[in-house]
């Protein structure tokens, strides 16, 4: 076989008005790198509770988050910290009284998520980062411990060392979160999340509705 050479002549004819492509036509971002359906993504996260007037705690949680579609995803949350005093909670006692208050020792929850957004954000017109931003909410269980110790008096004189009671506080978190994702594989997370706790307070006996900021 041989390859001839061949010649075409071309004839412009009225051109065609396709029309202004508008921003409203405009409804997926093109060339989604990093996909996330059926994946599952594992996790380790710092994080901080800073709003409490109470106690200020920093903690550690580990995830684990199964993707079923690149909108749905179902996590496990496994986190532990520990609640410090803060100074406005100590002047509290000046007087010789303080209020019963809990902080944070452990968590364990379940969470529902859901990824409504995926973008691309130019950095000084150099570098393309992706992001998605998700919304999440589920249920859960947290450990608390009381600040107050509670008087221990088995002996009948009082002279065990005090304890400082545990209470298990029923929790629904809900939050919204997202990821800047580095490779296919790798990614930081971003979440800010409220904690709606159903806290029973051993001391007094009563029950009390908390957020957990």
């Amino acid at each position: 076989s041989s390859l001839l050479p061949t010649s075409a002549i071309f004839v412009a004819t009225d051109p065609v008005d396709l029309g202004v492509l508008k921003n409203s036509d405009i409804k997926v971002v093109q060339k989604r790198l990093y996909t996330q359906e059926d994946r599952l993504e594992l996790g380790a996260h710092l994080g901080l509770l800073p709003f409490d007037l109470i106690t200020i705690t920093p903690s550690v949680f580990f995830t684990g988050t199964q993707h079923f579609t690149e909108s749905a995803a179902v996590e496990l949350r496994l986190g532990g910290g520990y609640g410090f005093a803060t100074p406005f909670y100590d002047a509290l006692g000046v007087d010789g009284t303080l209020p019963e208050a809990y902080r944070y020792l452990a968590s364990l929850d379940a969470n529902f998520q859901w990824t409504p957004a995926y973008g691309k954000v130019s950095l000084m017109g150099k570098r393309i980062f992706h992001t998605d931003l998700y919304l999440m909410g589920g249920a859960g269980l947290t450990v608390e411990q009381s600040l107050l110790p509670s008087d221990n008096k088995a002996d009948g004189v009082g002279n065990d060392p005090a304890v400082h009671l545990l209470t298990f506080a029923p929790t629904i978190p809900i939050g919204i979160g997202g990821h800047l994702f580095l490779s296919e594989n790798t990614a930081l997370r971003f979440e800010l999340r409220d904690g709606m706790l159903i806290e029973h307070r051993v001391q007094t006996d009563t029950t009390w509705f908390r957020q957990s900021l």
